[in-house]
């Protein structure tokens, strides 16, 4: 699903006769990841606007993490703010230009209720805000074994 919402294509499918394509032993890990997300971004980059009547939606343009807040933020040109919609369902997000056309998507990595999502539009600027349940790791619990 990642790979869809990233790319727009569906994922490869893989098989004994079209394995994945495996980081060469010879080649530095770290360089081949950013090598190859540079390509991908560069290829997302290129595919990012598509236009609507009225305006255009771009995937989004930036991702932002701020303690428990991420930020998500949409160009959306000269939209008016009623044209504009912002759906939560389940742990998706949804943003589109008008009813019916295909939304821009985005997967949340948790489950959040509608009131910790909010929406701002200034300027062609879409941000939308989602506080991220706070998760404490930090305490342990002793499991006992059986």
């Amino acid at each position: 699903m990642v790979y869809e919402m990233v790319s727009g294509q569906p994922a490869p499918e893989f098989s004994a006769d079209n394995p994945y394509a495996r980081i060469p032993p010879e080649v530095d890990r770290e360089e081949h990841v950013l090598r190859q997300a540079a390509a991908l971004f560069e290829r997302v980059a290129a595919q990012a606007v598509h236009p609507v009547e009225g305006g255009t939606i771009s995937t989004q343009i930036g991702t932002y993490r701020e303690g428990n807040e991420l930020r998500f933020v949409f160009d959306v040109g000269h939209t008016q703010r009623e044209r504009v919609t912002v759906e939560l369902q389940g742990p998706e997000l949804r943003v589109s230009l008008e009813k019916g056309q295909q939304p821009q998507s985005v997967l949340l990595p948790a489950r959040v209720e509608s009131n910790a999502v909010t929406a701002e539009l200034k300027d062609g600027v879409l941000t939308v805000r989602v506080r991220m349940p706070i998760i404490d790791d930090v305490i342990v619990h002793k499991i006992e074994i059986r």
